[in-house]
C-alpha cells in the first residue's frame, strides 16, 4: 500500500499535524527524490515527529518529519551530526539528506536516514531472554567502540537504552535516535557550571541524575550503557530492581549468575551514582574489557558447575548427583553458545557431554532436536523432541517444535496434538493449530483461537503469522471486508513476506475485483518461495492468473 500526503487531512485543531492518507493513487514524491511508502509507526498527535519508510531509488529508507518549528533547531543538529558521523554502528544520512517541506504555507523539516534492518535489543530481550557472558562483552564493545567516536566529536548521546540499540540480522549493533545528542560547547559548559536551565533528556531507569537535572556529562552515557546491559543480563528493567538506600546502587547481581564478578563490578563502575566515580572515557572501559576476554582481569569467577558442585559437596546433599547435574547444565549453556554462533559441530558435542552427565536432560534433547531440524533430518528431530517431551511433559517449547516437525512429515494428527500441548504458554502454538483448522475448513474455530492468540502474542513475526491466518479464516467464513482489514495488517508488520499478499489477492478476487488482485498477485510472486508449502501453491496460481491477465468487474 503507497501512501499519500494529502494538504486536506491537515487537522484543524492541530495544524502542525501531518497526517497521512491513502486516497491517493499516485506514491507523494518528496523532494523530487523520495516516494512515500508507508508510516513506520502509529500517527500521534502529541508526537513532535512522524516517521515513515520512503524509496529512494530503489533503496528502503527512513524519514523523520518534524511537526513542531520549536525544535527546528534541534532537529538540524540532529542531521548535520549524522551528516558527518561515518561508522557501520551509526545510521547514514546522505549531505543533502535533510530539507525543508512545503505544505499549505507550513513548512516541515525532513530527515532522511539509513533504514536498519533488525531487532531492537529490547525485542531481542523479548524473543530470548537474558544475555550471556560472551554476549556481553562482544556487544558492550561494539556500543563503546561508537561511543568512542560520538565523544571524540565532543558529543554525547543521552539517551542509551535497549529500544534504541538495533541488532542487524549480521550481528553489528547500531546505536538510533540521535534526537536527543548534544554537543560540548563552552556555552554549554558553562551553563552545566551555572544555574541555566538545559532540558533534561529522561528515559526512565537509564538515566542518572545529573542529567535529570540538565547537568548531563559523557560519562552520563556510561551510565545508562551500564543499566542496558544490566536489564540485559538479568531480563529485569532497572526500575524493577531494588537500590541500596544507603549508596543509591542497583542491587541487581544475583539475577546475573552467568557473569564473572569482573564484569559485574565493571557495569556496577559504569552505573556510579556520581559522574566521577564512573571510567573517565570510553578507551578505559575497551582495555578493561579486553582483559575480561583474555581471562586476564583481577578476579575471575569461577564456572557455574563448579561452584554449584562445591556447595551440594558441602550442603551434605548427594554430592555426586548434585555436581554431575551442574556440569551438565554448564555443558548444555556452553552448547548453546555455540549454537548460536551457528557452530553445529561445536554445539552437538557439548550437549553430548551434558546428556553423559545428565541423560534425562529434557532442554538438552530440545536443542538436539533444533539442530536436527536445521540439517533437514526430521526423524532425527522427532525422535529428540519426544525424548524431551517424555521426560519434561511440561516443556511447550519442545511440543511445538515436535507440531512443526510433525507438518513436515504430513502427521496432521501428531501435529495438533502437538500444539494443543503448547499453546497455553506459545501464541505461536495457537497460530499453527489455527492454521491446521483453516485448511480442514474449520474457519470458526481457527477466528476464536487466533483472537485470543494476538491478544498474548508480543513479537512482530508471531503477530504477523497470527493476522495473516486470522484474515485466511474469515476469508472462508466469506466475510471479505474483515478479512481484507487483517491482511493489510499483517502487510503493514511484514511488508516483505507472501502469504498476505497471496491471501488478499485471493480475496479481490472473490470480490469479482480483479485489477485489484493482480496487483496482489505481483507482490505474492515476488516474495514468495518455493520451498514453503503454501507459498509453493500460490506461486502456480499467481502464474495462472498473471498469465491470463483479467479485468476489474
Amino acid at each position: 500500500m503507497n501512501y499519500c500526503i494529502n494538504p486536506k487531512c491537515l487537522s484543524r485543531q492541530n495544524p502542525d499535524n501531518l497526517a497521512v492518507c491513502q486516497s491517493c493513487h499516485t506514491p507523494l514524491l518528496v523532494n523530487n527524490r523520495y516516494r512515500l511508502i508507508k508510516p513506520l509507526r502509529e500517527l500521534d498527535e502529541f508526537s513532535s515527529t512522524e516517521i515513515f519508510e520512503v524509496d529512494d531509488g530503489g533503496t528502503l529508507k527512513v524519514m523523520k518529519v518534524l511537526k513542531r518549528s520549536k525544535l527546528s533547531l534541534m532537529f538540524q543538529r540532529e542531521a548535520r551530526i549524522l551528516q558527518q558521523l561515518r561508522h557501520p554502528g551509526i545510521p547514514k544520512v546522505e549531505p543533502d539528506g535533510y530539507f525543508k517541506l512545503f505544505i499549505n504555507g507550513k513548512e516541515l523539516h525532513c530527515l532522511v536516514m539509513e533504514k536498519i534492518e533488525g531487532y531492537t535489543l529490547e525485542e531481542w530481550l523479548n524473543l530470548t531472554g537474558k544475555i550471556s557472558q560472551k554476549i556481553a562483552i562482544n556487544w558492550l564493545k561494539q556500543i563503546l567502540d561508537i561511543i568512542k567516536i560520538i565523544h571524540e566529536k565532543n558529543l554525547f548521546h543521552r539517551d542509551i537504552k535497549p529500544s534504541n540499540i538495533i541488532l542487524r540480522p549480521n550481528g553489528q549493533l547500531v546505536l538510533i535516535d540521535f534526537g536527543t545528542v548534544r554537543e560540548i560547547t563552552s556555552t554549554y559548559l558553562a551553563k552545566v557550571g551555572s544555574e541555566r536551565s538545559i532540558t533534561g533528556i529522561i528515559s526512565p531507569g537509564y538515566t542518572p541524575q545529573e542529567q535529570a537535572i540538565g547537568k548531563a556529562v559523557p560519562q552520563s552515557d556510561f551510565f545508562a550503557l551500564g543499566r542496558t546491559f544490566v536489564h540485559l543480563l538479568t531480563e529485569k528493567h532497572p526500575l524493577d530492581l531494588p537500590e541500596d538506600t544507603k549508596t543509591g546502587e542497583l542491587i541487581w547481581q544475583q539475577k546475573a549468575p552467568q557473569i564473572s564478578p569482573a564484569l559485574a563490578e565493571l557495569i556496577d563502575e559504569m552505573m556510579a551514582p556520581f559522574p566521577g566515580k564512573r571510567p573517565a572515557n570510553a578507551q578505559m572501559i575497551l582495555q578493561r574489557l579486553e582483559r575480561l576476554k583474555q581471562n586476564q582481569g583481577n578476579t575471575v569467577k569461577p564456572p557455574s558447575w563448579l561452584l554449584t558442585g562445591m556447595i551440594l559437596i558441602w550442603l551434605g546433599m548427594t554430592s555426586l548427583v548434585g555436581l554431575r547435574n551442574a556440569m551438565a547444565v554448564y555443558y548444555y549453556n556452553r552448547g548453546l553458545e555455540y549454537h548460536l554462533a551457528r557452530q553445529s559441530e561445536e554445539a552437538e558435542a557439548y550437549y553430548k557431554r551434558a546428556l553423559q552427565l545428565n541423560p534425562k536432560y529434557a532442554e538438552v534433547y530440545n536443542a538436539l532436536g533444533f539442530l536436527c531440524q536445521e540439517q533437514e533430518d526430521m526423524d532425527c528431530a522427532r525422535r529428540n523432541y519426544e525424548k524431551a517431551i517424555a521426560f519434561q511433559p511440561s516443556l511447550a517449547i519442545a511440543h511445538f517444535n515436535l507440531g512443526v516437525v510433525c507438518e513436515e512429515q504430513q502427521d496432521w494428527e501428531c501435529a495438533k496434538i502437538a500444539y494443543q500441548q503448547a499453546r497455553k504458554s506459545l501464541p505461536a502454538a495457537s497460530n499453527n493449530l489455527a492454521r491446521l483448522q483453516i485448511l480442514n475448513k474449520e474457519y470458526e474455530k481457527a477466528v476464536m483461537l487466533l483472537s485470543e492468540a494476538f491478544l498474548q502474542a508480543k513479537d512482530e513475526r508471531t503477530k504477523y503469522a497470527i493476522m495473516k491466518n486470522w484474515g485466511w479464516a474469515l476469508m472462508g467464513q466469506k466475510r471479505y471486508q474483515e478479512a481484507k482489514e487483517k491482511l493489510k495488517s499483517a502487510i503493514a508488520i511484514q511488508e516483505k513476506m507472501a502469504p498476505a499478499y497471496c491471501l488478499l489477492a485471493q480475496v479481490w478476487e472473490s470480490e469479482g475485483k480483479m485489477q485489484a488482485a493482480q496487483v496482489e498477485w505481483k507482490n505474492c510472486i515476488r516474495y514468495a518461495s518455493q520451498y514453503n508449502p503454501d507459498e509453493a501453491t500460490w506461486i502456480e496460481m499467481a502464474r495462472v492468473r498473471l498469465n491470463a491477465g483479467g479485468n476489474e468487474k
